[in-house]
């Protein structure tokens, strides 16, 4: 069984997240990287806002370059998705930087084909949308003080 330990309340109270399209997205990192410069971000989780940028940005590029995994069932997967884990000492300029770089590879009109790591291929429109969810997933965990 595994030992996770989750408040609830904190979950609970995730900061409401959407994203139409990428430049929606664009102008969040801008406002969370402000934000967390000056000490405005909280994490509701487990990752730095650094971490959530970083992780969003590696899903992207995965799509455009390709995955080096494929999940199976059972425990391996732990293992294979690790290419997905931040480092807890990624600043949150380099984050940023490289979230906005694999960012600027939709706006250039660079296309996703990479087969899914889980459910195998997504059109381009599909990548866009679930990189749009996974980024409103994550970026939900990091309460911003606007005051």
């Amino acid at each position: 069984m595994h030992d996770a330990t989750v408040d609830t309340r904190r979950v609970a109270n995730r900061r409401p997240v959407h994203f139409r399209t990428i430049e929606n997205l664009l102008a969040e990192i801008d406002h969370v990287t402000a934000a967390a410069k000056v000490g405005k971000v909280r994490s509701l989780g487990n990752w730095s806002p650094a971490q959530v940028l970083w992780h969003v940005g590696r899903l992207v590029e995965l799509s455009f370059d390709g995955f080096p995994f494929r999940y199976r069932r059972g425990p391996v997967w732990i293992a294979e998705a690790a290419v997905l884990e931040p480092e807890p000492s990624v600043s949150l300029d380099a984050a940023a930087a490289y979230l906005n770089q694999q960012l600027a590879r939709i706006r250039d009109r660079e296309r996703m084909t990479q087969q899914c790591s889980a459910e195998g291929t997504y059109s381009h429109e599909q990548w866009v949308y679930i990189h749009l969810r996974h980024a409103e997933l994550h970026l939900s965990f990091l309460a911003v003080d606007d005051k």
